[in-house]
This record gives structure tokens, sequence and C-alpha cells, in this order.
């Protein structure tokens, strides 16, 4: 496969993603027209109605690192990256407060700040420099490590901090994510794109649409979508074997 072939390549493992999102709304009840807010909100939030709108805010950031990846663009691609690392692991912590009864104090915090969050007015911004209350990131690396790896959580927990941290630099334009812009023997910037970090970002997306084909069959199974779950599942064997994987 050249490059514009392993692009379209993962494509196809998005659009699948795409319908599974589809799928799970279906199986969720679907939000109510605020006219106050005038958004769409849900009046009874649960961890799936969660989970699945992480899975749709991961869908849509994989389409868009799949079109700034084509372009050469991966300082944003990088950016949008740190999103899906993020929602991934958010999900593995909800997901593991599934499978216990009650569900956890912790996740139900996480759910409660989620769901209670307003877009703030220019006024409000002014008037407060509070944030909204969060769970510590750390407390998300080990439930992470416990749900993926239970004899050797430490591995694990660390390697989703890891992953976390090193896409941050391009979230906060920090040094020497810029200077990877930077050409010597043209002494320049390419800031239209550099077709040389083309591959690496390609890499990346396979390891981003592996994680999520896993993530997304847990959850069909939790939904009983038997087909969808098969469906998840082989694909996860198939983008295995690639050259857009490996």
């Amino acid at each position: 496969m050249d490059l514009g072939e392993k692009i379209e390549y993962l494509r196809r493992y998005i659009i699948l993603l795409d319908q599974a999102v589809c799928a799970f709304n279906g199986k969720i009840h679907q939000p109510i027209f605020n006219r106050d807010s005038r958004r769409f909100l849900y009046e009874e939030p649960n961890p799936v109605i969660f989970l699945v709108l992480k899975m749709a805010r991961m869908v849509t950031a994989l389409y868009a690192t799949l079109e700034l990846t084509k372009h050469g663009l991966f300082e944003d691609a990088g950016a949008i990256c740190r999103i899906i690392i993020e929602c991934h692991n958010d999900i593995d912590f909800v997901m593991e407060g599934l499978i216990k009864d009650p569900f956890p104090i912790d996740k139900q915090e996480v759910l409660d700040n989620f769901f209670n969050q307003e877009i703030p007015t220019a006024e409000e911004m002014m008037g407060t420099m509070k944030k909204p209350p969060t769970i510590p990131r750390r407390k998300i690396y080990a439930a992470v490590g416990r749900l993926l790896s239970p004899g050797d959580p430490d591995r694990s927990q660390r390697i989703s901090k890891v992953l976390e941290e090193m896409f941050s630099g391009y979230v906060h334009a920090s040094y020497p994510h810029i200077m990877e812009m930077y050409e010597g023997t043209r002494e320049e910037f390419r800031m239209s794109g550099v077709q040389l970090r083309i591959p690496i970002f390609i890499k990346q997306m396979a390891l981003n649409i592996h994680a999520s084909l896993n993530q997304f069959a847990i959850l069909a199974k939790a939904l009983d979508l038997t087909d969808l779950r098969a469906q998840l599942i082989e694909s996860v064997k198939e983008l295995e074997e690639s050259e857009a994987y490996r």
C-alpha cells in the first residue's frame, strides 16, 4: 500500500465506528430540546449515554485526524490525537464501573461533572475564574491500568499517562513540537504540511482506530448488538494484519 491507500484503508474502519455509534444511539433514550439553554439535553443521563457521547466525539476526531494526516498537518493532527487518547482513557474509566455493583462513587462523580457542564456566557467567564470540578487524571490512569492489565496495572497506567502527555505538546504549542516543522536544508518552517511525517501519523491513526474498535466491541456486547460486536472484533483482526498497522 502507498500512503494514500493506507489512509483510505483506515477510513473504512472509521466509517464502521461511525455506524456503530448510530447503533448505540438507537439503544439509548434520546435527548430533549431545552429552550433555556437552546440545546438538546438528556433528562436521565447514565453511564451508557456517557460512553456513547465520548465515542461520538472520538469518531469525529478520527475523521479530522485522517484529513489532517493526508496533508501532513501533523501539528494539528497531534492535537486532535490528544483528544482521542483522553476519550479512550475516560471511556475505560467509566467502563470499569459498569462491572461493579453498586456503580462506584468516583465514576458517578465523573458522570455528574460531565452532564452538569454548561457553556458559559462571556459575562459569566469574566465573572469567575473557577474551573468545573474534575477527577484527577491519576485516578483515570489507575482505572485504565486495572481494566486493561489486571495482572500488571502499573504498566498500562504509565502508558496511558505518557500517551496523554506526549501529545499535549501539540495542544499547547510547545517549543520542541513547533520545531518539528523546521526544515534545516531550506531554513524555513513547513507550515502547509510536512510529508515526511505522514507515515508516522498513519501508524498513530491505526493504533487509535485499533483501540476504538476494541472499546466499541465491549459496548456492543453490553447492548446485545451481537452482529455488530462480531464485525468489530473481525475488523480488529483484519487491521492487525494490514500494512497500515504493522
